[in-house]
């Protein structure tokens, strides 16, 4: 991921390093920015059963307020840990009034996240009536319910084709809201894939194997706050209901209805923005009058068959014609099968501009007008209705995100859209002219420099979280300081539990430990015998993952919660212990 900066905070480091604060100078230049991340949680589905120190069963027939037909349960025949992955199996039984089982599994009260990334790695099953989903709630749930703690599908799939769906649905006032994105076409999603999203305060991008097909604003109004606070996740394997229909291909039992899952992993995002305190000048800049290429047109010629006289009046800013002999009708994204763009505007982050034009048409007809970066990120988007042969000024405000991928686009579309009157396939002619794109801004002034104090990448042991500034309420929850394990006491005729003892972390609330079998496995952590979290420094891991085993290894991390926010501590360094020994090698 590529973030396009008008804003370059260059590092100039000095020779001066004071409790994680680094004095640098500024420089004004472009540069791209590429996102970086780092791995605060995962689940790798090593074991040999269901790690409850992460998830929880759900056991019930309710049908998820879908009319879904299944009954969860907390068997292993349904819910599966082995070879390394996570097996979710959908059966044809009858069971309890139901006559399909399966499973449903969540983070709720042990993991929650908010901001980052979240991903699995994933095979899904592919039959007429299959509904697998990997998704989230927020941790709010209990006490708010649905649709107030708001619902974020990463990845949910139906019945016997290939697309992947990724939508957000929250409360919109009393009632509920919900986004229409686009299905995407996965290849052959009952072969590996991996589903995520990058999740900023201001925006949520979904992707399959990297490829970004779904973007969504979440700053545009107050009602979607649900999605600036943690959530957790589920993974679940439904049989049929409301959307897949309510006919089941039995054929598919139990052969073809498993869900597998690799792993799942959280990552908190490491290079934010740096926070600049030095001099600023404001400028006043016309994107549209200063771009130096010209509008281009698209047809889809697939899907519109029409033929098209497109002519320029002069530089960007003037404007252009378009004749289009056929509109088309309503189909998937059919505004956008005629379209005309401006493609690559140099726009200032976190500046607010003014968009103006006017558009003159033949024909009552309804525009789409936008403003999309590299991603499909929607920074901007309208519909206006233009009266026939009447000119219509348009004016409306473009607010540019301060993590923008590349140029953005300015797009026209003219193709047919649902809630118009204008007939299927009719023909019409459009004048768009007087475009502007105009923001007065600051930025930080290219002719000073000065020395500022940032943070970058601190030890969380060795800076407090005043230090640190423009933060929202979450990221002010301390990170605990690196743990260190003092002593490690295993019982000599018992192989069974483990006594250790650590040394108390700053900002540390609680004290989660791992035990794995192998050094490399704990140097990953991946795969760990036992993972358990603990209020006191002095622990006592009972488990009988841990019989007859010669020799174990044991790391420990702090987390500091306060109220609904949640930080983990670095993991503390690898020690070893064998079934007899009473000492730390």
């Amino acid at each position: 991921m590529k973030k396009n900066l008008k804003i370059l905070i260059s590092l100039l480091i000095s020779t001066s390093l004071v409790m994680g604060l680094l004095f640098v100078g500024v420089v004004y230049e472009k540069r791209v920015k590429a996102a970086t991340y780092n791995l605060v949680w995962s689940d790798e589905f090593d074991g040999d059963s269901l790690d409850t120190n992460n998830w929880n069963y759900e056991v019930n027939g309710k049908g998820g307020g879908n009319q879904e037909h299944q009954y969860y349960t907390d068997r292993k025949e349904n819910v599966e840990v082995s070879d390394g992955t996570l097996k979710i199996h959908a059966l044809q039984e009858n069971y309890k009034g139901k006559l399909y089982t399966s499973g449903r599994i969540n983070t709720l009260e042990k993991q929650s996240f908010k901001y980052g990334k979240i991903e699995a790695r994933m095979k899904l099953p592919r039959f007429q009536g299959a509904w697998p989903a990997f998704w989230m709630m927020g941790s709010n749930y209990k006490s708010t319910g649905w649709p107030r703690c708001g619902e974020i599908d990463i990845m949910e799939a139906i019945n016997n084709n290939d697309e992947i769906h990724a939508n957000l649905h929250w409360s919109n006032g009393n009632s509920q809201a919900d986004t229409s994105g686009m299905a995407y076409e996965a290849d052959d999603r009952t072969q590996w894939h991996t589903y995520g999203f990058e999740w900023t305060e201001n925006h949520m991008k979904f992707y399959v194997d990297d490829k970004i097909f779904q973007s969504y604003r979440i700053d545009m109004s107050k009602d979607m706050e649900e999605f600036r606070r943690p959530q957790f996740i589920i993974l679940n394997l439904a049989i049929g209901g409301r959307w897949p229909g309510h006919t089941i291909d039995d054929s598919a039992f139990p052969d073809k209805s498993t869900m597998e899952v690799d792993y799942v992993r959280a990552y908190e995002r490491t290079d934010n923005p740096t926070t600049y305190v030095g001099p600023t000048k404001t400028v006043h800049q016309d994107a549209v009058a200063e771009y130096s290429d010209n509008w281009v047109s698209t047809v889809n010629k697939e899907k519109l068959k029409t033929e098209e006289k497109f002519e320029l009046l002069g530089e960007a800013k003037d404007g252009f014609v378009a004749d289009y002999s056929s509109i088309g009708k309503v189909s998937k994204e059919s505004v956008w099968n005629a379209k005309v763009s401006l493609k690559g505007l140099d726009l200032y982050p976190n500046s607010t501009y003014k968009l103006g034009c006017t558009i003159t048409c033949d024909k009552d007809k309804r525009i789409y007008v936008r403003v999309i970066d590299e991603d499909g990120l929607e920074l901007h988007s309208q519909f206006i209705d233009v009266k026939a042969n009447e000119p219509y000024v348009y004016s409306s405000d473009v607010d540019v995100i301060d993590d923008i991928n590349g140029k953005p686009d300015l797009e026209f579309g003219f193709a047919k859209v649902n809630g118009e009157a204008i007939d299927d396939n009719a023909s019409i002619n459009v004048k768009v002219e007087n475009i502007s794109l105009v923001t007065d801004t600051s930025i930080p002034d290219p002719t000073t420099a000065v020395e500022t104090i940032t943070t970058i990448n601190p030890d969380p042991s060795d800076v407090e979280t005043s230090d640190v500034t423009n933060q929202s309420s979450e990221n002010k929850v301390a990170k605990p300081a690196k743990v260190k394990i003092k002593k490690i006491y295993k019982k000599k005729k018992s192989a069974k539990s483990i006594k250790l003892v650590l040394k108390k972390a700053k900002n540390a609330t609680k004290y989660e430990v791992a035990v794995y079998k192998t050094k490399k496995k704990a140097s990953k952590n991946k795969g760990a015998l036992v993972k358990k979290t603990f209020k006191k420094v002095k622990v006592k891991i009972i488990s009988k993952k841990l019989k007859n085993k010669k020799k174990l290894f044991v790391r420990a991390r702090g987390i500091n919660t306060v109220n609904e926010y949640k930080k983990y501590g670095a993991w503390s360094s690898i020690k070893q212990v064998k079934a007899k020994s009473t000492r730390i090698r």
